[in-house]
């Protein structure tokens, strides 16, 4: 349960944040630290209006239907072993707590640093933040770094057959020096970002 896997402080804010926004407690107390903070994010990122149905990632399934084979850079049993194993879950629920009530303005930022293709600022805005926190390093490591790692040997895969490829991941991934982007060219392969025009 929350209660056996957090902090009285992060339970209290949980608490205080549940009352403020009217939520069923029940729901929450019997999951873990790690999905209670995606839980919770994606009750605040629906609120404001951003529902799964409209991701970029069902954007582009429903665009390839049943003409085009659709393959995983990672399985859904990966992710939810990350979110049911994750370290220092209590510090990120923490985190997420208080962060909540700054998601437009951090989705607002986001979305403009995503359709002008600056990757510097979605690197401020994503993942600087947390890269100063030491004990955020594990969460780091889980949740961007060793999967970035293996979407990029997944992707380094693809491009060894003679098929081309169109692949769709979430924008924290590409950015830094740990991430897909990155670990590509460390590998010597050649990449152009492209801009609205193109």
């Amino acid at each position: 349960s929350i209660v056996d896997n957090t902090s009285p402080e992060v339970f209290a804010l949980l608490q205080e944040y549940i009352i403020k926004h009217d939520l069923q407690p029940a729901s929450f107390y019997k999951t873990k630290p790690g999905l209670l903070s995606i839980n919770l994010s994606s009750i605040q990122l629906m609120e404001l209006g951003y529902t799964p149905e409209f991701g970029i990632d069902i954007h582009f399934a429903k665009k390839a239907g049943n003409s085009k084979p659709i393959l995983a850079l990672e399985t859904l049993q990966d992710q939810l072993s990350l979110l049911f194993t994750m370290p220092k879950g209590d510090k990120f629920l923490y985190y997420t707590l208080l962060d909540l009530d700054n998601t437009k303005e951090f989705m607002n930022e986001t979305i403009r640093a995503w359709e002008t293709g600056d990757t510097e600022a979605l690197f401020d805005i994503m993942l600087k933040p947390y890269i100063a926190e030491k004990e955020f390093q594990p969460l780091l490591r889980r949740m961007f770094y060793n999967r970035n790692m293996k979407m990029a040997a997944n992707i380094r895969k693809y491009l060894k057959t003679d098929q081309d490829y169109f692949v769709v991941v979430g924008a924290g991934h590409l950015i830094g020096e740990k991430g897909i982007i990155s670990l590509l060219q460390h590998k010597k392969y050649s990449i152009k970002q492209l801009n609205n025009e193109e």
